[in-house]
């Protein structure tokens, strides 16, 4: 039965890189639902998710790793984000691998993508030997949820889904640091990292911690030669031109390019345009930062990896590789695959 969940996730992440005509239509239809969603970044998520997720070696190493059953004994809800395109597809292909029947409540923001490709395999095989897949308005009669969403959101998940076997994730971002001496490649990489689906990420970089004397005005300058054409963007402009207005009106210290505006911040969340910086006078500064922030960090980007930091605090990764997470980049630092093999143990609430 693993072996069929396998070549089903196989075939599909063939599918999603195959150009096919049929993938256009519903490209299309999701941008016309949010204007986030471009098709240069829909396609990007979905080369991301084939080639990262859904290759048959890595997950066929992936899985290797876990005592997975050919069948899961508990039905799991699922509550999707909607902040990048097919955001929520990891919670769905790791549960799909355990062996469990799902059901699904997608954003209101995404509600397209996910239904398309994972109908789509079940098309392309036979999907009587396989965890079904549902899509619903409302959840009912789960015995275990995986939700995602704000702070605020996840306050009412936890009050909610109490009662349940659960895994509640909340508001993430990521950070970079700099020493100062990076190619210009790698700070072109650094603007993947931070412009990529425009910043809505939780493994987009939010903050910066630059050496003290770092030239800003060197950052803005490859940003913009790179990065420019993301002003064109209607939603993205308008949010660069409210928070310039703001941060003029309101006399605080910021460096505004034409493709982002740098604000000097001590918190790890930016606004939608922006880029929070601060600065740290030795590296020896890192692992104070990081441990202040180990609840919000998603991923650390950097050229060199810091070896006194736990898994915890989040992935270490290198410049323009914030993106292109693996089967094993689990969020929040939980590995969801470890839980739900230990569901297993778990009987099914009465439904």
């Amino acid at each position: 039965m693993i072996d069929k969940r396998i070549d089903a996730l196989a075939r599909l992440g063939a599918f999603m890189l195959s150009g096919a005509p049929s993938i256009q239509t519903p490209i299309q239809r999701a941008w016309t639902q949010n204007p986030w969603f471009t098709p240069s970044n829909i396609k990007k998520s979905i080369e991301n998710i084939a080639r990262y997720f859904l290759d048959r070696t890595l997950l066929e190493s992936w899985v290797s790793r876990y005592p997975i059953r050919d069948k899961g004994p508990l039905d799991i809800g699922l509550v999707m984000a909607g902040n990048i395109p097919l955001v929520g597809m990891h919670d769905w292909i790791v549960a799909f691998m355990a062996g469990y029947d799902t059901q699904i409540k997608l954003s209101s923001k995404d509600k397209v993508l996910l239904p398309f490709f994972v109908n789509a395999m079940y098309e392309m095989v036979d999907s009587s030997l396989l965890p079904t897949t549902r899509f619903v308005d409302r959840l009912r009669g789960f015995d275990a949820i995986i939700a995602t969403g704000s702070d605020n959101t996840a306050m009412h998940f936890e009050y909610y889904f109490k009662d349940y076997p659960n895994i509640i994730r909340h508001n993430r971002n990521s950070v970079a640091f700099l020493r100062g001496n990076e190619t210009e490649d790698q700070l072109i990489g650094l603007g993947h990292d931070v412009f990529d689906y425009f910043g809505l990420g939780c493994r987009s970089v939010s903050h910066l911690l630059l050496p003290g004397e770092y030239d800003l005005s060197m950052l803005l300058s490859v940003f913009d030669r790179h990065f420019a054409d993301i002003n064109e963007h209607h939603k993205y402009r308008n949010n660069y031109d409210y928070n310039l207005a703001l941060y003029l009106l309101n006399k605080i210290e910021h460096h505004s390019g034409s493709s982002i505006i740098l604000k000097r911040d001590d918190h790890i969340a930016s606004r939608i345009a922006s880029l929070n910086y601060s600065y740290y006078s030795s590296e020896e500064d890192w692992p104070l930062f990081l441990d202040l922030w180990k609840d919000k960090i998603q991923v650390v980007v950097l050229s060199t990896p810091i070896s006194d930091i736990g898994a915890s605090i989040g992935s270490q990764v290198a410049f323009g590789e914030s993106q292109h997470p693996g089967l094993s980049d689990y969020a929040d630092g939980v590995d969801t695959m470890e839980v739900l093999t230990g569901w297993y143990q778990l009987a099914p609430q009465t439904r």
